[in-house]
């Protein structure tokens, strides 16, 4: 699988799928990468491990834009070089 042609051949079922796996992704990454995220998660009691179909997909507690703005400067991977980064 390389082409949109395709990904546009895949039926709604496998693209949901797939997209429920980036996702999933996505939220592992963070958990085992970023410690606020870790930190977030587990004090929610919440470990991206359960989940397991789009249902549990609500159950991944929702952060707001005031606890984004305290704590800019943790969410990001601290093993990650700092030349990746544009100082602003």
């Amino acid at each position: 699988m390389g082409g949109i042609k395709d990904i546009e051949e895949l039926s709604v079922n496998t693209l949901n799928h797939l997209n429920f796996e980036k996702r999933k992704r996505i939220v592992r990454y963070a958990y085992e990468n970023v410690p606020f995220y870790r930190y977030f998660y587990d004090s929610h009691q919440f470990n991206p491990k359960e989940l397991l179909n789009e249902e549990d997909w609500n159950r991944i507690p929702v952060l707001t834009k005031q606890l984004l703005k305290v704590n800019t400067h943790k969410l990001i991977n601290p093993t990650l070089p700092k030349s990746r980064f544009k100082s602003s």
